[in-house]
């Protein structure tokens, strides 16, 4: 409740926090968590270079 973000990401912040996992994404929500959680970012291409 403390960070607005999708359903989904929370489960994943959730699950890699209490697995003591790092949590690979390039969504831009969970970069927020700061050091709630050990986040490794990917770059996001923009959509008219897919």
């Amino acid at each position: 409740m403390r960070y607005p973000m999708a359903y989904a990401d929370a489960f994943a912040a959730a699950l890699a926090q209490e697995l003591g996992a790092t949590l690979v994404s390039g969504d831009p929500e969970l970069a927020q968590l700061g050091r709630e959680i050990s986040l490794e970012r990917l770059e996001r291409k923009p959509k008219w270079a897919i």
